[in-house]
């Protein structure tokens, strides 16, 4: 059995992966969970993905069913607020910032972090992240 790295080309995207010590191919340049969002179970490719490796095999552009997210990793909570800022701007910026149920006026992307932080802190679990519109009076 060879455990030595092949090189796969496809849509001119070159990637390397190797066979860990079972047998299964992994992707090369990620071996570990020490820095990983994310975990692969695709069976061409099972392994551990970090923010570069996710953005060039474009798994969340795909809406990849074998994606597996940390999603207490600062980078969901970061995604979460930036899509809630977005839906936010795509309003003119009448509506609310809502974390756990409560509102925020603020658009600062490391002010709402430092609330996801605390809030995470005090409950120990992810806090839930979303934006609602300003009702009309």
């Amino acid at each position: 059995m060879s455990h030595g790295r092949r090189t796969i080309r496809k849509n001119n995207l070159k990637t390397q992966y190797k066979r860990n010590s079972r047998g299964n191919i992994i992707m090369a340049g990620q071996s570990d969970a020490q820095n990983a969002i994310a975990f692969c179970h695709n069976p061409n490719h099972v392994g551990y993905l970090n923010e570069n490796l996710m953005k060039k095999h474009e798994c969340m552009g795909k809406q990849c069913i074998y994606l597996d997210k940390f999603e207490e990793k600062s980078y969901w909570i970061k995604r979460s607020i930036k899509q809630a800022l977005r839906k936010l701007h795509k309003n003119d910026g009448m509506g609310y910032i809502v974390i756990n149920e409560r509102k925020f006026l603020t658009d600062s992307l490391d002010k709402l972090y430092k609330v996801c932080q605390l809030e995470k802190n005090k409950t120990g679990k992810v806090p839930a992240i979303g934006y609602t519109q300003l009702k009309d009076i």
